[in-house]
């Protein structure tokens, strides 16, 4: 990854990249981003981006009553932070060789 988009990586505060438009490199778009995955300890790092309705209820922490009913769990879709090229304003856009769900 070039030094520029590393900048760009760290230029945000976490809660702004909430809702923003997830696309892929060809500009596809794949949903928004519903949460974020942290590390669960100091310093906090982006783990990975959550997109999905299942995503959203993760976030409002009422996933599990959901999924605990039916016969299947359901996750949120996961994005790795690994995979993100660059963010723009409310636009995060993929590397070109990932490979969406």
């Amino acid at each position: 990854m070039k030094e520029t988009n590393l900048k760009q990586k760290a230029a945000f505060t976490v809660g702004s990249l909430l809702d923003s438009k997830i696309v892929e490199a060809d500009g596809t778009l794949l949903g928004h981003v519903a949460d974020i995955q942290l590390t669960d300890d100091p310093p906090y790092v982006v783990i990975a981006l959550l997109r999905g309705r299942w995503g959203l209820l993760h976030r409002l922490h009422i996933l599990n009553p959901f999924t605990e009913k039916r016969s299947h769990s359901h996750k949120p879709v996961q994005v790795p932070w690994e995979a993100v090229e660059r963010i723009e304003h409310k636009r995060i856009v993929l590397k070109k060789d990932y490979a969406s769900r």
